[in-house]
């Protein structure tokens, strides 16, 4: 027996519809890369062989390298000599001369140089088998496919034209065999080409270098002539423009009387002054208006009645209103304290009031004489204010046409100044590059020149053989996911009780067998669905087989379920019903059922096994039972129990057996009618346990009709055969026998496979370490 601990919490036997698998741990995905190692390992070996094999079939291949110098601007005196400098950016430019490289022009020069329509290295390299294998598949079919264009009139060419097309077909495979690349961030080119020959790669790689910088050769000459010519042109229209722009600037001057002092005209000079004057004037009045507006607002405040002091101090400097700002603020204070201590009628407070109203009139009188000097001064300022500011409309006026003028002499010196600073440019570039003219020089050199290679380039055999290796790897990666996606039974205890949340049982293990030398392999390869041959019939071996091995790990997963079923909660103090059940056909319910029938008889107890799968009495085939007599024949009245009941060499072991009655269809009505109930009943009385062998729960209803009966239910799920799915939705159909579920147990367990489907922590993992505990 492989698992000891149980759990007997009935409460936690409830599944829950819709819940959601479990995320695969890095634990569970080495456990299942484990298991899968054969896979894996013979798709690694099939991709070095598909590697030694691309190897041995593949011609080698050359690549040379030449290295060019470049830069991004043509000769720098041209570029200089152009109106307009907008530099080109270095990417913008290392990627015209890339393509300026790869162009037609100079592929065509490489043919020619090289002669590579005559080469026969050239055009008829030697080809690999995967590629005469891949030509010879687009032969075939385009000889299956008719050409249209063969159907039309014959059009002869001349050898001219022949060798034109040949060239240009030629100029097109290079342009795309051609390697140019840039060298990190520098200005330097990579030109390479592969091949075959060595020496063929060397020389296309050198071809391609010289023909661009003969290339750049012409261009820069082509670039001079045109300058110059330009440049002449240009120097004779801007000698002209300029003399008469000078010309121009000193005739304006003289007839608008544009004289300036310090840099500014005179009329300038004045009205800057007069502007200065006008802002200190406003000034001024601006304040005097405001301290006029201020006594407005007291005199305002004042005549609404007694004023309040408050509102008075602080608001000038003038000596007078002190004072008597001073004096009202000590009556005031004076009155509050007589009106605190004696009250407002004291003779006291009324002297005090009077004295307070008084006081109030003299400070109007102040304060509107006070407003009376500041509003004249507010006047005068204002006035000042007023003729300043004519004399600054006068001024302005008069300075208008002047400034209009000085506008227009600042433009034309401005033009004049920028034909005669092009004329210059323009001429000392002309020179610089009349003296280069006869020395014309290129921005290019050749660092490298390409050599043949001495070593291979392709195929790398430890490039290859990793490349291979990695694919065979990928390729078993990708065998083992579509493996295990499809995996969708049950292997261990653990997946029980997280699917369907029942007590595992143990593991029924497959008898022992020999096994062939590929057995293994043919284990690896088989497929997995849930379309099954038909399940082997039980044979009287496997129904007895506790009988032949009482030490075996078989023999002690029933000893557990044994044990199970006699602490397990109920009503019951006798007796105990026990259904054994599964949710497919072909589970080894009948095996399970038989073997554990012989087992509590074995161990003491006086056990009834009913066969009641009256559809399919699979256990009483196997069995071997002669008699004809059975189950349905106790249901249906032809005989009675004593004459069903059989007994076995086993002793406390009785057996009702059942034979199938093809004339009868109403099977659920005789699983639930009274002679059933009595039968169950009277056997309680006389056992101490009574096994039932009831149908699958999937394909009929019976086990569900028989329920009432059955105090506890043992499912039967085989081991790689069962789906989680269908024993989960079998559960989910049948709540009560759900409820009265003992709990699961794998039957038909491969042991030898059963350490590959679990964590290195469980101790399904040491299971062959039990081999001293577990004899037959």
């Amino acid at each position: 027996m492989t698992r000891i601990g149980l759990r007997f919490n009935e409460s936690a036997n409830v599944i829950q519809p819709g819940d959601a698998a479990e995320p695969i741990s890095f634990e569970r995905l080495l456990i299942r890369l484990k298991r899968q190692k054969k896979v894996i390992g013979l798709c690694a070996i099939l991709g070095i062989f598909a590697g030694i094999f691309y190897i041995a079939t593949t011609p080698p291949i050359y690549y040379a390298e030449a290295q060019v110098l470049v830069n991004n601007r043509l000769n720098e005196v041209i570029q200089q000599a152009a109106v307009s400098d907008g530099d080109i950016r270095d990417d913008a430019g290392i990627q015209n001369e890339i393509h300026i490289m790869r162009s037609a022009p100079i592929a065509r020069q490489v043919v020619a140089d090289l002669a590579l329509y005559e080469d026969q290295v050239f055009l008829n390299p030697p080809s690999s088998a995967i590629g005469s294998t891949i030509g010879g598949l687009r032969s075939m079919i385009g000889a299956m496919i008719p050409d249209r264009a063969s159907s039309g009139p014959v059009i002869e060419f001349s050898d001219a034209q022949r060798q034109a097309f040949v060239s240009d077909k030629i100029t097109q495979h290079l342009r795309k065999s051609i390697r140019i690349g840039r060298v990190g961030q520098s200005y330097v080119l990579s030109v390479g080409y592969v091949s075959h020959d060595p020496n063929l790669a060397a020389n296309v790689a050198n071809a391609f270098a010289q023909a661009y910088l003969d290339d750049q050769l012409n261009a820069n000459l082509e670039a001079t002539e045109r300058t110059i010519s330009w440049m002449q042109d240009q120097l004779a229209e801007l000698a002209v423009s300029s003399q008469q722009a000078a010309l121009a600037v000193e005739r304006f001057r003289s007839a608008n009387n544009l004289t300036a002092t310090q840099g500014q005209l005179v009329s300038e000079q004045r009205l800057d002054q007069l502007n200065t004057q006008l802002n200190l004037a406003e000034a001024d009045a601006a304040r005097a208006m405001a301290l006029a507006n201020r006594y407005e607002n007291l005199i305002e405040q004042a005549n609404e009645g007694v004023i309040d002091p408050r509102a008075v101090v602080n608001t000038t400097d003038d000596n007078r209103l002190a004072e008597l700002e001073e004096r009202y603020l000590n009556i005031s204070n004076r009155l509050d304290d007589v009106i605190e201590q004696f009250g407002a009628d004291h003779p006291q407070a009324q002297i005090l009031t009077r004295q307070q109203a008084e006081m109030s009139d003299v400070l109007r009188q102040e304060l509107a004489r006070i407003f009376n000097e500041v509003s004249a001064q507010a006047a005068i300022e204002q006035a000042r204010v007023d003729a300043i500011r004519n004399s600054v409309d006068q001024a302005t006026s008069q300075t208008n046409a002047a400034s209009q003028a000085q506008v227009e002499l600042i433009n034309m010196e401005k033009n004049a100044e920028a034909q005669s600073v092009s004329y210059e440019n323009l001429r000392s570039r002309y020179e610089a590059l009349l003296q280069q003219k006869n020395a014309p020089r290129i921005n290019a050199r050749i660092l490298a020149d390409a050599v043949p290679p001495r070593d291979v380039a392709a195929p790398r055999k430890s490039s290859v053989l990793m490349s291979s290796l990695v694919l065979g790897l990928l390729l078993g990666l990708g065998i083992v996911a579509m493996r295990e996606f499809r995996e969708r039974f049950f292997r261990t205890g653990d997946e029980i009780e997280d699917e369907v949340e029942q007590n595992f049982l143990g593991y029924l293990p497959l008898p022992a067998q020999k096994r062939g030398r590929f057995d293994g392999l043919k284990q690896m390869f088989r497929r997995r669905s849930l379309k099954k041959a038909p399940p082997p019939s039980l044979t009287f071996k496997m129904a007895s087989r506790v009988l032949e091995e009482p030490r075996s790990a078989f023999a002690e997963t029933l000893r557990n379920i044994r044990f199970a079923l006699g602490v397990s909660g109920d009503d019951t103090s006798g007796c105990k019903v026990l259904g054994v059940t599964s949710a497919l056909p072909g589970e080894g319910k009948s095996t399970v059922s038989s073997n554990l029938a012989l087992l509590l008889a074995m161990s003491g107890h006086k056990t009834l096994l009913i066969d009641g799968d009256i559809r399919n009495p699979g256990l009483t085939r196997g069995l071997k039972i002669p008699s004809e007599k059975g189950l349905l024949s106790y249901l249906i009245g032809d005989a009675t129990v004593d004459q069903v009941t059989l007994g076995h060499d086993v002793e406390k072991l009785h057996i009702i057996p059942c034979f199938t009655n093809e004339r009868l269809s109403h099977y659920t009505e005789l699983l639930t009618s009274k002679r059933m109930t009595t039968l169950l009943t009277d056997a309680q009385k006389k056992y101490s346990y009574v096994i039932i062998d009831l149908p699958p729960l999937s394909p009929v209803v019976d086990a569900k009709v028989i329920e009432p009966f059955v105090h506890k239910f043992l499912l039967v799920a085989a081991w790689g055969q069962t789906p989680r799915a269908v024993l989960r939705q079998q559960l989910r159909l049948n709540p009560k026998i759900r409820q009265k579920s003992l709990g699961v147990v794998l039957n038909k367990v491969d042991m030898e496979q059963l350490p590959s489907y679990v964590s290195s922590d469980t101790g399904e993992a040491y299971i062959s370490t039990y081999a001293n505990y577990h004899k037959a």
